[in-house]
């Protein structure tokens, strides 16, 4: 089943730069009045952020390449572990799995007692490693996982769009404790 979550305005944020890649942004709207000003009805700070984040990410054309895809938004399923698992790919090309993500800072986490990178401290590499899996059980061959980030940079005072390939053919869940 679903697993309950609190939607943070972190999570509406992101959410928000998915919906309009995925071309559901009016139906989000729609759906999450909470993300205008009761008083003027106009959209929240957090959103019009996220409006500059979408408008920045547009001019990147690497970017756009890894999250403009013939299969946007795609829910799958699928067994790892003796488990049924649900994953929700942003973006998936033929020739690869694209997920998007939009913080604010790139900034080391300390973490368990030592200091992480944000890609670590989030595991993403076991995300792409489910991710990549599961396509494998539909698609019938590896792909790679590609995270593309969208983030503030306090110093130059705007948005850095970024697409990196993480190394997950070499990952076991052993890796994780």
């Amino acid at each position: 089943g679903d697993m309950p979550h609190k939607q943070t305005t972190s999570m509406l944020v992101g959410s928000y730069v998915d919906a309009y890649f995925s071309g559901e942004l009016a139906e989000f709207k729609t759906e999450h009045p909470e993300i205008f000003n009761s008083r003027n009805g106009n959209l929240k700070a957090d959103y019009i952020n996220a409006e500059r984040i979408i408008k920045r990410a547009r001019q990147d054309e690497f970017f756009m390449a890894h999250v403009t895809a013939p299969n946007v938004q795609t829910i799958l399923t699928g067994w790892i572990f003796g488990h049924e698992w649900k994953v929700k790919v942003d973006a998936l090309h033929e020739d690869k799995i694209v997920d998007f993500k939009v913080m604010r800072d790139m900034k080391p986490i300390y973490q368990g007692g030592e200091w992480r990178t944000f890609v670590d401290a989030w595991r993403y590499p076991l995300q792409g490693y489910i991710y990549r899996e599961i396509v494998k059980q539909h698609v019938g061959k590896e792909l790679p996982f590609y995270l593309t980030y969208n983030h503030f940079n306090e110093m130059a005072e705007e948005y850095f769009v970024e697409s990196r390939e993480y190394p997950v053919n070499d990952f076991t869940i052993d890796n994780f404790h």
